[in-house]
């Protein structure tokens, strides 16, 4: 953010969310994410979500137990965004980041000329793979082509038999994949 100068950062991607925060959700089916908007500043993390989710172990896992860190997570309803937002800009002397893929009415809070609107940090940072990540993808890409060449075996056999249909299909390979 200081290379950009800017002193804002508003995330609202909800797997960067996530990601930088290291929680999961289940607002979305089959997606580990919850509803949810960031706000960063220099000496702060501001938390746009509905507290009801929040549990004791979500609330546990954000509290600042380093009395060196400069920076605390402060908790904001999800629907409050839009009235905190527009203070925090004000308030504010640098540019403030915010992705091009917001929608339109957050983007739209923040002027041109004090705007942001590069690929997220965040995204960048989730980019960068260490090496137990890239074995763990490695791991799983050969298991997963050991299941596709079982299924592509079974296949083979069983299409001229007449017996597959799509489903069929579908479910023998979801059972070689486990």
């Amino acid at each position: 953010m200081t290379e950009k100068q800017a002193t804002v950062l508003v995330v609202t991607a909800l797997d960067e969310i996530a990601w930088l925060l290291n929680m999961r959700g289940s607002d979305i089916m089959c997606n580990p994410v919850f509803f949810s908007y960031v706000v960063l500043t220099m000496d702060a993390v501001y938390l746009f979500i509905d507290n009801a989710k929040l549990g004791k172990d979500a609330l546990d896992h954000l509290k600042d137990d380093d009395s060196d860190s400069l920076t605390s997570v402060v908790y904001h309803e999800y629907d409050q965004l839009g009235e905190i937002l527009p203070s925090l800009i004000a308030n504010t002397t640098g540019k403030i980041w915010i992705s091009n893929r917001s929608s339109y009415a957050l983007v739209s809070l923040v002027s041109n000329v004090s705007r942001i609107s590069d690929m997220s940090p965040i995204q960048l940072l989730k980019a960068v793979k260490n090496p137990v990540e890239v074995e763990g993808m490695r791991q799983s890409s050969i298991r997963d082509s050991a299941a596709l060449c079982e299924y592509l075996h079974w296949l083979e056999s069983e299409v001229p038999k007449g017996n597959v249909t799509e489903i069929s299909g579908a479910n023998r390979l979801l059972e070689f994949r486990k």
